[in-house]
């Protein structure tokens, strides 16, 4: 919610995510990892207040994460409803 507030007008917010639909989900040396599906993902960002368009993945493996993918999504900001 914090990007809602400081997002000028017609602004987008670019985010890339660890994707939970094509990655194996492995235990990583990453402190906190996790991993979204494109479902859950386009929840949080309803909930936000963001339509979110997804944009396109990457492989993003390393030896301490491996068969990992990427998820980027570009959100813009939902009409605001009436008070």
């Amino acid at each position: 919610r914090l990007f809602r507030r400081v997002l000028k007008p017609k602004g987008e917010v670019r985010v890339m995510i660890y994707d939970g639909d094509r990655s194996k989900h492995t235990q990583s040396r990453v402190p906190i990892t996790e991993w979204w599906t494109q479902e859950e993902f386009g929840a949080m960002a309803l909930t936000a207040g963001f339509r979110e368009e997804y944009v396109g993945s990457y492989p993003c493996s390393a030896p301490w994460r491996p068969d990992c993918f990427a998820a980027c999504y570009r959100l813009t900001c939902l009409p605001k409803s009436p008070s």
